[in-house]
């Protein structure tokens, strides 16, 4: 259904393309809010029933280190600061329950989209001014989800210390569920964003979980296990590629060409890229405006550049739902990406707008890791909480409190035609785990659970993968609890 509708949307931004009239940012947004993750009725979208408290959310305090959520914890200097303004936000929480329940999340695209004062709270998208030319889009809500993510940690962990543990991971589930939608809007810096804040947010959901694990029920863990946490997981047919980017791209180009003759016009075109190019950096205009001139000279038609876009988009679409278990899905993976082929002197208009999608594919294969890694870590927690020890072995745990599709390893090389599972140890014997530069004990009859990492090679869970992408990623025990547990502080990198 998105699909079609995706390339419904393609379609119909032919229509504006062909003008000779520019693109507006109210011409652009009016095409980017006809997408189901944005079009449904109010009282049917998350962002309805969260603006109100976000509206009134007050700043996070100001903290000896900045505030995120891998930051906050109830040992650190400012957590008497941080859990009262966890508290004052209270109502908020509410909103993240009802908005998880919600089929999308709903915030429409362009200033002349939302109220007026929420354009002074950075609560939109902004495209531009609704009837001038139209800009790089910047999404300043993305900085008020984030401070909505750093309360939910800091609001579950207040919660905890009250001992309403399974509260608080409620609470953090239904965010994580909140940004799950987030992540199918249609922009790439949106969906990378949410992305990357479920994958942060699903590793303090472990930290939690084992800080609190006497506070919790076998019960409330296996419903982690089996349902909960794996309904945040992506698929082929269920998180899908961003386009908005393309359509952006399509309605820049229209802007800068001469339909008549399909050439880059002699005045829209430096213009037009001279602001793309100096958004943000207004300093640099001379300079920009002398070379678009010159690429103006050497520049593709606008059908061969509209060709080779839908070109990149393509073969971003058939990678994005390619199964490298699979012969072909391998030698889809294998080969450059036509974007990788772009000739940017040819087509430097599309260079300046779109970007490579390598960082978000591998965003998307952590939150494969992630999901199931958080899974399986509250099956070997439960399955502790049930018995009172740690399983001897993984496989023991499956059908009791471990469903086994979760313990694969998305990260781990394929062996035999399928995944191996992540590495689980029990550990007998007092043994160290580096975490960075920082040394930490693992105590005898601990169940130790852990990904080999994207090279494959099982390092015997002794080094807790660093900036250089040495060692293994450990998921149970959390290092950076096992840090704080026997530090009293952060690991040093």
């Amino acid at each position: 259904m998105v699909l079609i509708q995706t390339c419904a949307i393609v379609g119909l931004s032919f229509g504006f393309i062909a003008g000779s009239g520019s693109v507006t940012p109210t011409d652009l947004a009016a095409q980017l809010n006809l997408h189901e993750s944005v079009s449904a009725a109010a009282d049917e979208t998350s962002w309805q029933v969260l603006a109100p408290p976000l509206r009134a959310l007050a700043a996070s305090p100001d903290t000896q280190e900045p505030l995120t959520p891998q930051s906050i914890w109830p040992g650190m200097a400012d957590w008497k600061a941080v859990s009262a303004w966890a508290q004052s936000g209270s109502g908020l929480g509410k909103a993240i329950e009802i908005a998880a329940k919600r089929p999308s999340f709903g915030l429409k695209y362009g200033r002349e989209s939302v109220e007026a004062g929420d354009v002074e709270l950075n609560l939109f998208v902004d495209l531009g001014q609704p009837d001038d030319r139209l800009l790089l889009p910047t999404f300043p809500y993305l900085e008020v989800m984030r401070r909505m993510a750093t309360w939910t940690v800091a609001e579950t962990y207040r919660l905890a210390e009250a001992g309403k543990a399974e509260a608080g991971l409620t609470l953090m589930l239904d965010e994580l569920m909140v940004l799950r939608k987030l992540a199918d809007r249609e922009f790439q810096e949106e969906k990378q964003t949410a992305i990357h804040m479920i994958n942060e947010g699903l590793e303090v959901f472990r930290g939690v979980m084992y800080r609190y694990l006497k506070d919790l029920s076998p019960a409330f863990l296996k419903q982690l296990a089996y349902v909960e946490i794996g309904s945040l997981r992506p698929s082929r047919v269920s998180l899908f590629m961003p386009e908005n980017d393309r359509l952006l791209c399509q309605a820049l180009l229209a802007n800068a060409f001469d339909h008549s003759l399909g050439t880059p016009d002699i005045v829209e075109f430096p213009a037009v890229f001279t602001d793309v190019q100096t958004a943000d950096r207004p300093l640099q205009r001379f300079g920009a405006r002398n070379r678009w001139e010159s690429l103006r000279l050497q520049h593709d038609s606008l059908e061969t550049s509209n060709e080779r876009l839908h070109l990149i988009f393509d073969d971003w679409w058939r990678r994005w739902r390619s199964d490298d278990m699979t012969q072909m899905g391998s030698l889809i993976l294998d080969q450059q990406s036509q974007f990788e082929l772009l000739n940017v002197g040819r087509f430097a208009a599309i260079d300046s707008v779109i970007h490579d999608m390598k960082e978000l594919f591998t965003a998307r294969a952590r939150l494969l890791v992630e999901v199931n890694a958080t899974a399986t870590a509250a099956g070997i927690a439960g399955y502790k909480q049930e018995r009172g020890v740690y399983p001897k072995e993984m496989r023991i745990a499956f059908g009791i409190t471990l469903d086994k599709p979760f313990a694969v390893d998305d990260y781990a090389l394929i062996a035999d035609g399928y995944r191996p599972w992540f590495v689980y140890r029990y550990i007998s014997k007092r043994r160290e785990l580096d975490v960075g530069k920082t040394r930490v004990w693992l105590e005898p009859e601990t169940g130790l659970l852990y990904s080999a990492g994207r090279d494959g090679m099982d390092g015997l869970g002794k080094l807790h993968v660093d900036e250089q992408g040495r060692g293994d990623l450990i998921i149970w025990p959390p290092p950076i609890e096992l840090v704080r547990e026997q530090h009293g502080t952060a690991a040093k990198d």
